[in-house]
């Protein structure tokens, strides 16, 4: 349909522009299909052009007065800034102060932190490996990677709290003790009671000290001890007390040596402290054994000598023992202290 007959429609005027581009219409058929893209082409640069020197005009009426473009090329001034950054100036020979450069944080490998810990963990993780080598701190299994991280903080906990023991070194000090204090009964005197008790309490001072030493880890060990079995045995549950007890000898056998040598040490260190104690005991009894016969005038040499008897009793033949009679009376008895007693002052 022609545009006159559109504008006739709707009551428009047509200008003398679209007329002649009406009239023109009916030889655009015969146009080839080169010539109407180029006249396309034509049409959208044109409309672009119109369109750049609206959104320009915008722009420059959008600034306030009193700001000025600044003067030269862009790339040049990108350039400036870039030399400015490194401390070379082009307007000046003047040499800007350079910062030295931040020490970059080299990263974590995987190998030095396999179980991905952090802190004061990964620090206990290093240290433990490297001063006590007998702990295993990871086995390479992902499966048991969560335990280990466990295990790593129990022993920072108690290794860090508590010292580590030699107990081979602590079991010949404690066998070096003489528990052998029996006094002969050829010749005793309180001067040899009293040495023997003086080195049996030399002795169970240095005991006390090494039990001390002892019971204040023994404990922490023990509980330690029990809840990470406790969360090995949760993490992988196994029937039968065999295959549990495997686990414990796959992933705890080190710490599981070092407390039952802790174990073992402890109650032979008491049985040594028993036998020292008994003999401080009989050591006593026989020195104040002692004290009481001095003071009744007895020598060690008149106390244990056997007794003398001139003649001996004894029964000939045919000699008639009598019954004894039951008394019908009433027997007089007298309290009266006696020779040895008044001798104590008792």
């Amino acid at each position: 349909m022609k545009a006159e007959k559109m504008a006739g429609l709707f009551d428009i005027e047509l200008g003398e522009n679209l007329k002649e581009k009406n009239e023109g219409s009916e030889d655009a058929s015969l146009r080839s299909f080169d010539d109407r893209c180029e006249d396309i082409t034509a049409t959208m640069e044109t409309e672009k052009d119109s369109e750049t020197q609206v959104i320009e005009k915008a722009v420059i009426e959008s600034k306030p007065e009193g700001e000025s473009e600044i003067p030269g090329d862009v790339d040049k001034v990108e350039a400036d800034i870039l030399q400015f950054e490194k401390g070379i100036s082009e307007s000046s020979p003047v040499v800007a102060e350079q910062t030295p450069p931040k020490e970059a944080e080299q990263p974590v490998k995987e190998a030095d932190n396999p179980l991905g810990l952090e802190g004061q963990d990964l620090l206990a993780y290093h240290e433990i490996k490297k001063k006590f080598p007998q702990f295993n701190l990871y086995d390479g299994s992902l499966a048991f990677r969560d335990f280990y991280r466990h295990k790593v903080f129990h022993l920072r906990k108690l290794l860090g709290r508590f010292p580590f023991l030699d107990i081979g070194e602590l079991t010949q000090e404690v066998r070096s003790v003489n528990t052998n204090h029996f006094v002969d009964d050829d010749y005793i005197s309180p001067d040899i009671i009293r040495k023997k008790l003086d080195d049996v309490q030399r002795c169970r001072t240095r005991l006390t000290s090494i039990l001390v030493s002892i019971y204040e880890q023994f404990y922490p060990w023990e509980r330690y001890l029990e809840m990470l079995k406790s969360k090995l045995w949760k993490d992988h549950e196994l029937k039968g007390a065999h295959r549990r007890d495997g686990l414990v000898v796959e992933h705890l056998n080190d710490m599981e040596s070092y407390y039952s040598e802790l174990k073992s040490f402890l109650e032979a260190t008491k049985q040594v402290d028993g036998i020292l104690k008994a003999a401080a005991e009989s050591l006593s009894r026989q020195l104040t054994c002692l004290q009481l016969k001095a003071t009744l005038g007895l020598s060690p040499r008149e106390q244990n000598s056997p007794p003398k008897f001139e003649n001996y009793d004894g029964v000939t033949d045919g000699t008639v023992i009598p019954a004894p009679k039951p008394g019908t009376g009433a027997v007089p008895i007298h309290y009266e202290k006696s020779d040895d007693m008044a001798i104590l002052g008792i």
